[in-house]
């Protein structure tokens, strides 16, 4: 049976249309992938250098024996904890500790050097960084506290508050660990 002008043309439309949304979704993939092979390319060849070369002048970090602030990581391991600072032009962009058993771990964020936020992590017992649940995050911005949120060990938000000013309380909730609000 032969095949109408008007069918042969859908189908040329329909293949037409089918490429081209293979062809969006193979470049969308292949600039997802490239960014996250730079993000990966980037840690791995992120400078390091032991916290015992960390030179501070007024406010801004070097490294022993350079005139350029310093970018890159400095960490310190002692004995206990493992620290690791990381730096952008002399300033500190991120600060993160744990526990050498990795069952706790702390990360702090910083902007032009102040702290904007906090978290508590507990750890899983295998690797830094491979942290199992969020227990605290604490948001500062222009150096006043204007958030916590509180988490269960299931996962579950335990409690949110906002602070206007640095320390009054604006706004606070509270659930049970099965997700019920208490209605404080």
């Amino acid at each position: 049976m032969p095949k109408s002008l008007s069918s042969i043309f859908a189908g040329m439309v329909a293949g037409a249309f089918a490429g081209i949304l293979l062809s969006i979704f193979f470049r969308l993939l292949s600039y997802g992938l490239g960014d996250y092979a730079s993000i990966n390319s980037e840690i791995e060849t992120r400078r390091r250098e032991p916290h015992s070369e960390k030179q501070d002048r007024g406010g801004v970090i070097y490294v022993c024996n350079e005139q350029t602030p310093y970018t890159g990581a400095i960490y310190d391991n002692n004995g206990k904890y493992h620290l690791e600072e990381i730096y952008k032009d002399g300033k500190k962009t991120e600060e993160s500790k744990w526990e050498l058993n990795e069952q706790h771990g702390w990360v702090w964020a910083y902007k032009d050097g102040n702290i904007t936020s906090y978290k508590e992590y507990e750890g899983d017992g295998k690797a830094p960084y491979a942290f199992k649940q969020l227990r605290t995050e604490i948001i500062h911005m222009d150096r006043k506290l204007i958030g916590k949120k509180e988490w269960y060990a299931n996962g579950r938000l335990k409690s949110e508050t906002s602070y206007g000013d640095g320390e009054k309380i604006i706004l606070e909730k509270h659930w049970e660990e099965t997700g019920k609000p208490t209605g404080r």
